[in-house]
C-alpha cells in the first residue's frame, strides 16, 4: 500500500504497517452539556504524538516519516519467524483504584515489543482485552514492574 495524501512517507518502523496511525491532534469544537456538535480542521506537526494501533510503537510524528536513504539491511529483507527487533518482556501491571480490592490486584502480561515502553503500552492494551466486560482505558492501569524475558515462577530477588 502506498499513500498518497496525509499519510504519505509515513511507515511504523516497528512493524512497517502504513494504513492508520493514531495522532494527537489540535482542532476548534463546539461542545454543549449535551457533547461536541462538529469540530473544524484538524491540524498536527512532526513533534505530535503519535501512535501505531498495530503494534503500540509510539513517539512523534517524525519517528514515523519515512526518509529518502536507502532500506537498512533489515528493511529490505525482514525476518521470518521472530522479529529480532522485538524483545521479550513481562509486565506488572496494577488495576485501576475503582477494581483494585485495596491496591493488591495485578495484571501479569508477557508481551514481545521493542522497548520497555512499547512492552508496558501493549499488556495495557492485552489487559483491557483480557478484562472486556469491564470499561477501562489502557492508561488506567499503572505499570508496577517490566522486566526483559517472560519470566514465570521465579523469585524477583535473591536471598
Amino acid at each position: 500500500m502506498t499513500n498518497t495524501n496525509c499519510l504519505e512517507n509515513f511507515k511504523c518502523p516497528a512493524c512497517g504497517n502504513e494504513e492508520s496511525f493514531r495522532i494527537a491532534a489540535t482542532t476548534i469544537a463546539t461542545v454543549t452539556d449535551d457533547g461536541t456538535e462538529d469540530h473544524g480542521d484538524m491540524e498536527w506537526d512532526d513533534d505530535s504524538y503519535a501512535e501505531c494501533p498495530k503494534c503500540y510503537r509510539h513517539g512523534t510524528l517524525k519517528d514515523f516519516q519515512v526518509t529518502s536513504q536507502p532500506p537498512s539491511e533489515w528493511e529490505a529483507a525482514p525476518p521470518t519467524g521472530d522479529d529480532p527487533a522485538k524483545k521479550p518482556y513481562s509486565v506488572l501491571l496494577l488495576y485501576p483504584a475503582d477494581v483494585n480490592d485495596g491496591g493488591v490486584e495485578t495484571y501479569y502480561a508477557f508481551v514481545e515489543a521493542p522497548d520497555p515502553i512499547a512492552a508496558v503500552a501493549l499488556a495495557r492494551r492485552q489487559a483491557v482485552t483480557a478484562n472486556e466486560c469491564l470499561e477501562f482505558e489502557p492508561e488506567e492501569f499503572a505499570s508496577l514492574l517490566v522486566t526483559e524475558g517472560h519470566h514465570a515462577d521465579q523469585p524477583l530477588f535473591n536471598k
